[in-house]
């Protein structure tokens, strides 16, 4: 190798214009690689020519001598005396006798600085350069050690054996890796150590490596049942040759790869169910290159024995689709973002449906290598999505119709109520009406006396206003169902339904007793709704009460929480326990035919939860019947007044 001055590495340096840097550059870079060797091997090189007293140093050399690199010249004298006295005549005889004869060095020995000892290892050989008469030495010198302190912390086994397959070498891996102590090994065959099922594999590479060929398996099955050693090994082998070429013997590594085996083999038990899964499943998987060509599909988009082509089959995209296919896909060739899109694809037996999901695959460098694309067939999802909607459709028509029909039945409700109250209300009527007439004939009789006259028409004016308030009450309780709900007040609701109930009770003698605390938050309902539903209860309490020895009705209002209940109460005989359960079934009556629709309670429970609350019956046993109307409160600072 050229050396320059303190054994500096200086590549050849070709002329300037017949060398490029570049061709510099790449001579220069086997003396890097070099000197990198030397200093993770802890080597170094020397070139001595005794004649003209010549020698040169490499770096490594340098360093194992205790110098830094070019510090100090390379000389003879200075490389001979860094070794130990006791060693150092060794080294000149043999230095010596490579002179004369051409022997070559190898010599083993210490070298000394600042006080310590190494032990090295000395190799090197005469030669003699071409077109010179003066022989020359060139050697290296290399820690000694190393070798054996790498092989023996080695975590795979390491052994090496002679010309007649003796092992001479055994690392503490070997004997754990294979469960036979260096003891029990060195100097016996290879064949003879290593376990059943690789004996013969290990025999066949020891005659290749003798013969100067590597060998290497992969994967033997070693088993030694009475060592308890059952796995699979790695084994390399190679040749080592003597100073003059020969093969002197082998070396062996063996490595245990039980585990790996074992895992690959469950990648693979994967990897096959994966495909199995792939190939039998209910979706369509395809995979297309950057020319958008189908380079694979599984079989559930091709039938079998039909390979995968140049474009995806007609069957999954036709000619309406085809756009929109291949618009997505090139989008994700050109983002890399996933897309989805919904192909109705016409057929003989109808559009089917597919929900296609498109993803990039990345390639090595992250470009967009292929596209995947997975196509679930969802017509019957479609198909049951739209018989929902369908239904749903039915379902809000018969809603409507129920609404309407509800709203019928409450019209028809009122109607047969008013009819039932019309000789009472009439009565009412009748009474103010003939007042009032009294009133004006006395006051025509008696125009010249003014005070008297004042006095009777204001009588008048009240008998007018009963007149009207009836006619309100009347009105309010006839009112259409779609009124626009508002704020009403409990107090006055009950009010109008007990003027349109009062002529019915008093003919019946009927006393009624009202316990509305004062404070009552507004609620928000419609009024007549609300309204209807208390002059139903005072009906049925009317005719709770027609054989009851005391007739009293009691109305009595409290707040609970968000809510007001009203309990209205009557003294009667109460209701049987075997129909109690059906006192608000749609046209269930216990009154005479011509009596009643059976439709009151029914339409006043319906109404109350429409507006949030409820209407239910509390049992009280030989006390009558309690009938309780809750309703949501309007929250307020501030309380109604009665």
């Amino acid at each position: 190798m050229p050396m320059g001055k303190h054994g500096k590495y200086h590549p050849p340096m070709p002329s300037a214009d017949a060398a490029p840097r570049v061709q510099r550059d790449r001579c220069a870079r086997p003396w890097r690689v070099q000197a990198t060797a030397e200093r993770l091997l802890a080597f170094g090189t020397w070139m001595w020519a005794p004649g003209s007293g010549c020698m040169e140093w490499s770096d490594g050399l340098y360093v194992l001598l205790g110098y830094r690199p070019g510090t100090v010249a390379a000389d003879y004298q200075i490389f001979v005396t860094a070794f130990h006295p006791e060693d150092r005549p060794r080294l000149l005889v043999q230095l010596e006798a490579c002179l004369d004869s051409g022997a070559p060095v190898s010599f083993s020995g210490r070298l000394s600085h600042a006080g310590q000892a190494q032990r090295v290892r000395v190799a090197a050989e005469a030669s003699r350069p071409p077109g010179k008469h003066l022989r020359c030495l060139q050697g290296a010198v290399q820690r000694a050690g190393l070798p054996e302190d790498v092989i023996a912390a080695a975590t795979d086994a390491v052994f090496a054996f002679d010309g007649d397959t003796r092992l001479s070498l055994w690392n503490p891996a070997a004997g754990r890796i294979l469960r036979r102590p260096a003891s029990q090994v060195l100097g016996r065959r290879v064949a003879e150590v290593f376990p059943s099922l690789a004996r013969n594999r290990a025999g066949r590479c020891c005659q290749r490596v003798l013969a100067g060929q590597s060998c290497y398996a992969r994967g033997v099955r070693v088993v030694d049942r009475a060592a308890g050693l059952n796995g699979y090994f790695d084994m390399d082998f190679a040749p080592l040759h003597g100073p003059s070429g020969e093969v002197t013997g082998g070396i062996g590594m063996v490595r245990e790869v039980t585990e790996q085996r074992r895992a690959q083999a469950r990648l693979r038990l994967r990897v096959r169910q994966s495909c199995s899964l792939l190939e039998h499943g209910p979706d369509i998987v395809m995979r297309f290159d950057r020319r958008l060509r189908c380079v694979y599909a599984n079989r559930t988009l091709f039938p079998s024995g039909h390979a995968a082509g140049e474009n995806t089959p007609n069957a999954l995209h036709a000619d309406p689709t085809r756009s929109l296919w291949y618009r997505n896909m090139r989008r994700v060739l050109a983002t890399g973002e996933p897309a989805s899109v919904e192909l109705f694809v016409p057929g003989p037996a109808g559009t089917r449906v597919f929900d296609t999901r498109m993803v990039a695959e990345p390639g090595p460098y992250g470009r967009v290598r292929s596209v995947l694309a997975v196509a679930r067939d969802i017509t019957e999802q479609k198909q049951a999505e739209e018989a929902l909607r369908q239904a749903n459709r039915r379902l809000e028509a018969a809603m409507d119709e129920l609404r309407a029909r509800q709203r019928q039945d409450v019209e028809e409700e009122k109607l047969t109520a008013l009819g039932t109250l019309a000789a009472g209300i009439a009565h009412e009527l009748n009474n103010p009406m003939m007042g009032v007439m009294n009133y004006v004939d006395y006051a025509r009789r008696n125009l010249g006396a003014p005070d008297t006259v004042r006095d009777v028409l204001t009588r008048a004016a009240r008998e007018l206003e009963r007149i009207r308030d009836l006619l309100k009450n009347m009105l309010a309780f006839a009112r259409p169902i779609d009124e626009p709900s508002g704020e009403l007040s409990l107090h006055n609701v009950i009010g109008a339904a007990l003027d349109l109930m009062m002529q019915e009770f008093q003919a019946r003698q009927i006393e009624v007793k009202l316990d509305l605390p004062y404070g009552l938050p507004a609620v928000r309902a419609k009024e007549g709704h609300l309204q209807q539903v208390f002059v139903n209860l005072l009906m049925n309490a009317r005719d709770a009460l027609a054989n009851a020895p005391r007739k009293e009705v009691s109305i009595r209002a409290v707040q609970e929480g968000t809510l007001i209940r009203v309990d209205v109460t009557d003294s009667g005989t109460g209701i049987p326990a075997a129909i109690r359960d059906r006192i608000f079934d749609p046209f269930f009556t216990t009154k005479r035919p011509g009596k009643g629709t059976g439709l009151g309670l029914s339409i006043s429970r319906a109404i109350m939860l429409e507006l949030g609350g409820d209407l239910v019956y509390q049992d009280r046993p030989g006390r009558g019947t309690t009938l309780s109307v809750s309703i949501p409160a309007i929250p307020s600072n501030a309380g109604e007044s009665p």
